[in-house]
């Protein structure tokens, strides 16, 4: 288990270092130029600020309970950012295809020819 706790230790510290990565391009003008949808822009910065919060969240609360004895708990809380992960992707891909019926990522819907 504890090898299991350090491997997803570095996963999720990872994570959330790409994931600050990410919002901080989603800050910049080219970043939000390349949106044409304001609602999923806003999933998408409200994922990338969240997820390295999940991430230093759910390992130090999988650390304590190992420590305590709950190795139980330990397992399923250090995999909770990609939970997370999973669940804000569903979430945006219903968002996108309920906008324009098409996956585009946000992107609108391509020009007729």
């Amino acid at each position: 288990m504890t090898l299991f706790l350090a491997a997803f230790t570095a996963f999720n510290v990872f994570l959330a270092y790409a994931a600050v990565r990410r919002a901080l391009k989603l800050m910049t003008p080219e970043g939000r130029d390349w949106w044409q949808s304001k609602r999923l822009y806003a999933i998408a910065c409200f994922a990338a600020w969240t997820l390295p919060l999940a991430c230093v969240a759910a390992t130090a609360v999988a650390w304590i309970e190992y420590q305590q004895g709950l190795e139980h708990w330990a397992g399923p809380m250090i995999l909770a950012p990609l939970g997370w992960l999973v669940l804000m992707g569903i979430f945006f891909a219903i968002v996108d295809v309920s906008e324009d019926g098409v996956m585009d990522f946000g992107r609108g819907s391509k020009p007729k020819s």
